[in-house]
């Protein structure tokens, strides 16, 4: 059953569009198993990344320009608020992203920690979120751009 369903997903990605998904199917029918295992889990996490993506367009295209607009490539965090006048003082650099300027915003990222691209760090009242790593690659040009130098 794993393995028809893997030739499935395989036979979907090579008729995909997206030349990128069409290269990395190809890999996978001639690799070894252990990295088509490996692969697979990362195509799958990527396939749910893109409908997020097109749904929340101008939320990925802020954090994207934040990731790259960040100096230290280290920050990882960021905080909701209703808007600009609410005050937060954090122990370490956040992003701060405003409900005034995405207004299904904390929907938003409710979708994405149920997918599990960010994960709820709060410790009081502030909503404070964590940016998995693998979503930080996915959605930052400056991790897009280093890896592809290789």
């Amino acid at each position: 059953m794993m393995q028809e369903t893997s030739w499935m997903l395989l036979t979907f990605l090579l008729l995909s569009e997206e030349r990128r998904w069409a290269r990395l199917a190809n890999t996978l029918l001639t690799d070894s198993p252990t990295n088509v295992a490996v692969k697979s889990r990362s195509l799958r996490w990527h396939r749910f990344l893109i409908p997020l993506k097109r749904d929340m367009s101008a939320l990925f295209a802020e954090m994207a320009q934040d990731l790259e607009n960040d100096d230290s490539n280290s920050v990882r965090e960021f905080v909701v608020a209703p808007n600009k006048r609410v005050m937060f003082n954090g122990t370490k650099p956040r992003f701060m992203y405003y409900e005034e300027d995405h207004p299904y915003l904390q929907t938003q990222v409710d979708r994405l920690e149920s997918a599990g691209y960010v994960q709820d760090v709060r410790t009081g009242r502030a909503p404070i979120y964590r940016m998995s790593e693998q979503f930080v690659r996915a959605n930052s040009r400056k991790c897009l751009t280093i890896r592809s130098s290789r």
